[in-house]
This record gives C-alpha cells, structure tokens and sequence, in this order.
C-alpha cells in the first residue's frame, strides 16, 4: 500500500479573501512590528504584507514561543503563512494566526538568491512554495 502523497499548499491571492475563511497567503512586507509580549502569555507580531493583486493585509501573529513568530528584518522580505483566519476589522478584512500556522520568511532584496530564512517546523516547504516567492 503506497503512501499518499502531501498535497502541496494553495495560496488565496489577497484580493480574493473572504472573510471567516482560512487561508495560505504569500506577499512582501509592507510593514511589521517584531514580536513583542502581549498582555497574555503570548508573543504578538504584526506584519502587513502586499501581494501581486496590490491589495495589502494586515496580519496579527500570536505564539507562546517567540521563535516560532516570522523573522521579519525588513520591509521588503517576503513570508508566506499558512493557517490564517480572515475576519473584518474596523471595515477591513485582516488576519489571525490559527493553531497550525506556520511560516516561511526570504530576503526579498532584487537579485537576491532565494534563501530560507525561517521555516517552521510545521512549514512542508514544496516546489510551488518556491515559485511562488
């Protein structure tokens, strides 16, 4: 009996989401604020990225573990995330970190060679992921 074999990650493209859905996104950051500790036991980190669509999102990422949260540097890299909740705010959609999230973060410099910064443990980085970044 063979093994299955893993479906690889879809992206939404950002002007296609819905809300109460949940997503894999792909985009550049446009903004982002480094994790920090929330008023809980968690780390927050906020990051609004922009994808081909133009169309920006705001995502809210929690973690109990700081290193699991994207190691963004700039503005400019590049994160896809999967496992994000999409709810309205204040009349714009943005999104939450679900349990299962996960993340991939790049240097997003031109020219650059495409090297993986962070991946988390959950994160099964495949050949689409690739060419989509």
């Amino acid at each position: 009996m063979s093994s299955a074999p893993v479906a690889p990650s879809t992206y939404t493209p950002l002007n296609l989401l819905k809300e109460g859905t949940v997503v894999n996104v792909c985009g550049v950051v446009k903004f982002f604020k480094p994790p920090y500790l929330s008023k809980g036991t968690d780390y927050c980190s906020v990051v609004t990225i922009v994808d081909q669509t133009n169309v920006k999102l705001t995502c809210m990422l929690f973690s109990r573990d700081y290193d699991t949260l994207p190691s963004v540097y700039k503005v400019g890299d590049i994160v896809c995330f999967q496992g994000l909740k999409i709810q309205a705010y204040k009349n714009e959609l943005q999104a939450i970190s679900k349990f299962g999230f996960a993340s991939l973060t790049f240097d997003g410099t031109l020219g650059a060679p495409i090297i993986l910064r962070t991946l988390s443990k959950r994160f099964n980085f495949t050949a689409q992921d690739y060419s989509m970044v």
